[in-house]
C-alpha cells in the first residue's frame, strides 16, 4: 500500500501531498482526488485483514486530509 503515515504526523503541509494535489488545487480538483482514494483505499474492498486494516488508516488520513484543507483559512 502506500506510505505508513500516522494521524500525529500528518499536518496541513502534508494534506495536499497525501492528496496528491498542488496547494493550488481548486475544491473540484481536491473533491476529485479525494473521491478516488477514497475509492481506492476504502476498507470494503480489501478482503485479507491486514491489507483492510491498512486500507483503513489511510482511507481516514484521506478524509482527514480533506477535511483539513477546507478547514483552513484560505480554502483550497
Amino acid at each position: 500500500m502506500a506510505t505508513a503515515l500516522s494521524e500525529e504526523e500528518l499536518d496541513n503541509e502534508d494534506y495536499y501531498s497525501l492528496l496528491n494535489v498542488r496547494r493550488e488545487a481548486s475544491s473540484e480538483e481536491l473533491k476529485a482526488a479525494y473521491r478516488r482514494l477514497c475509492m481506492l483505499y476504502h476498507p470494503d474492498k480489501h478482503r485479507d485483514p491486514e491489507l483492510k486494516s491498512q486500507a483503513e488508516r489511510l482511507f481516514n488520513l484521506v478524509h482527514q486530509a480533506y477535511e483539513g484543507c477546507g478547514k483552513e483559512e484560505n480554502p483550497c
